[in-house]
């Protein structure tokens, strides 16, 4: 039903003469990319950078996470299902506390603090969870996990 609301419009640019949709969209990027770090390079051109970075690794962490858990703890899909129900119950709390975090230090050393637990919280786990016998540890860390992902959105 949606599609029936959009209405016509006309194209804001035009395709230039010679160039493809394919290689005009990458180039359209790249002239954005120069011109931020031209005008902005120590505040809009960094913030971009790390921001595709964390982005990155915080999204690419379930997934690794979900191969670790079935493969090291060898947890079943039940197991799995439980531990990331708690780690999404957990964002709830870690998103506050992110807000709370904000207004106390400002968002560039917020974000920073963040990642660096982030990143502790990980490495901790991943000493400690070596075999199928600690299950209730993994969960105990999924709240950390949790906290941390709603923390970092």
């Amino acid at each position: 039903m949606s599609w029936y609301y959009f209405t016509k419009r006309d194209a804001m640019t035009k395709l230039p003469k010679g160039k493809s949709l394919f290689t005009a969209g990458f180039s359209q990027v790249f002239n954005t990319a120069v011109g931020i770090q031209k005008h902005y390079p120590q505040t809009v051109g960094c913030f971009f950078l790390g921001i595709v970075f964390s982005q990155a690794a915080v999204n690419s962490f379930t997934t690794i996470s979900i191969t670790y858990i079935n493969e090291v703890l060898q947890f079943d899909s039940t197991q799995t299902g439980i531990l990331f129900l708690i780690v999404l119950v957990s964002t709830l709390p870690g998103s506050g506390f992110a807000s709370f975090m904000t207004n106390r230090i400002n968002v560039k050393k917020n974000i920073i603090l963040c990642l660096a637990v982030f990143i502790v919280v990980n490495f901790a786990a991943f000493f400690s969870l070596t075999d199928e016998t600690h299950d209730i540890r993994a969960y105990c860390f999924g709240v950390l996990w949790g906290f941390m992902l709603g923390w970092y959105v």
